[in-house]
């Protein structure tokens, strides 16, 4: 397509000058001139596209020596954080990577996949294991006997996002914060029940196939970014315009400078916050999904907790920080938007279905230079610590109110630290 595209630009710019000559077009002032440079140009061209493209295949072939991650750590290059990203994400779907070691295909052709019982991936320098039930963590009892049983369920940031040898989803911080600073009359149990890819949907159906069997006593929903699709914002409303992304062509120097162009007018545009239809949203599939899963917990005798989702970018984040951030999917169309609408229907269902809910939003959402975040969505370990943080302390008033429990606040010399 290229080829095609450089020689029919030279064929053309030398027939202009042909059609000139032959047309004794020469006095016309400087359309000689703009015929020769526009000749010279099109010869030029593909040795400038070569330099670009070569340039381009050099940065992201590349991997960068240590994580970049965060708007603070790569200093706002979105070159150098997209390339880590890439990376990043090509390690996990390799054909030895992550996802071939752990998953396998549904049975019954529902899920997307299902974890492989009693597997193992390495994932940088992680180690992830799935246990005998097909969640991350250890092995599990299917007689949870005296224990009072959590699963958290959520997407791949309950899942975890792990890449060193010491990191732990925020699930497993949360049960070492229990044992470290509760003395309860039953033992608690939080089993990591998220899965990378799925969404609200597709946890439901795992709730009815793979929890509910194993009696939970309560699930906390941690929810939001894959199930975007299901927020319907409505015809009567708008989402902010997203960042401009680079398009397909011939020519990598003309993409460029249309790409430039589009960006330069895209950071002059004030940033509009999305508005929405509480009345429509709460009509919207993502909130049947949510009443769904609350009358499941009635219907099989356990507690629902519904929490809000956080991102490194909200509505408000400074201009810089969103095109930072879009160089990954997981940052673009509309999605910020939509988690703010998420994040109302979770508060309304919450109210509107007497269910707890715990907003993690305070102490994350939004905070693109702590740190927290990997990517727009994915935590870092300080990010998962500060959400277990955020999640214990939602639960507590569950857990004061339960009288099998009995919980009590161990004191500070007998606790330990949750994570080093």
């Amino acid at each position: 397509m290229a080829v095609v595209f450089y020689i029919s630009l030279i064929v053309g710019a030398a027939g202009l000058l042909l059609l000139i000559r032959l047309a004794r077009l020469n006095s016309i002032p400087g359309l000689a001139m703009g015929g020769r440079t526009l000749l010279l140009l099109s010869v030029l061209l593909p040795g400038a596209d070569y330099v670009l493209e070569r340039s381009h295949r050099d940065k992201a072939t590349s991997a960068p020596a240590v994580p970049v991650y965060s708007f603070m750590a790569a200093k706002g290059d979105p070159d150098a954080f997209k390339a880590w990203w890439a990376y990043y994400a090509a390690e996990w779907v390799l054909p030895n990577g992550g996802a071939a070691s752990i998953q396998m295909p549904d049975p019954e052709g529902i899920l997307p996949f299902i974890h492989k019982p009693n597997s193992v991936a390495a994932f940088f320098d992680a180690t992830i294991r799935i246990n005998n039930f097909g969640f991350r963590g250890p092995d599990i009892e299917f007689d949870k006997g005296d224990r009072y049983r959590i699963f958290a369920l959520g997407e791949s940031p309950t899942f975890g996002a792990t890449i060193r040898r010491d990191d732990r989803a925020w699930p497993e911080v949360l049960g070492a914060l229990i044992q470290s600073r509760l003395q309860c009359a039953r033992p608690i149990e939080v089993i990591n029940a998220g899965t990378g890819g799925y969404h609200l949907q597709h946890n439901i159906e795992r709730l009815r196939r793979n929890i509910i069997p194993l009696k939970p006593d309560l699930v906390l929903s941690y929810h939001g970014s894959n199930g975007a699709r299901f927020v319907e914002l409505g015809a009567d409303t708008s989402a902010p315009e997203s960042v401009p992304q680079r398009t397909e062509g011939p020519s990598r120097l003309i993409k460029e400078a249309i790409y430039r162009y589009r960006l330069y007018r895209w950071r002059k545009t004030p940033a509009a916050a999305a508005s929405f239809s509480e009345e429509r949203i709460l009509q919207s599939p993502y909130a049947e999904l949510y009443r769904q899963l609350i009358r499941l917990g009635r219907a099989n005798n356990f507690q629902v907790v519904l929490s809000t989702f956080s991102m490194a970018v909200t509505q408000s984040s400074p201009r810089e920080v969103t095109e930072f951030y879009s160089m990954t999917s997981s940052g673009g169309d509309g999605i910020v938007a939509r988690m703010a609408a998420h994040n109302r229907i979770v508060e309304k269902i919450a109210a509107e279905q007497h269910v707890p809910l715990i907003d993690t939003t305070p102490n994350l959402d939004g905070k693109w230079d702590d740190d927290l975040f990997l990517d727009p969505t994915h935590l870092t370990q300080k990010g998962s610590d500060s959400l277990a943080n955020t999640m214990l302390a939602g639960l507590m008033p569950i857990f004061r109110g339960d009288g099998t429990l009995r919980c009590t606040q161990r004191s500070r010399n007998s606790a330990h630290p949750a994570h080093r």
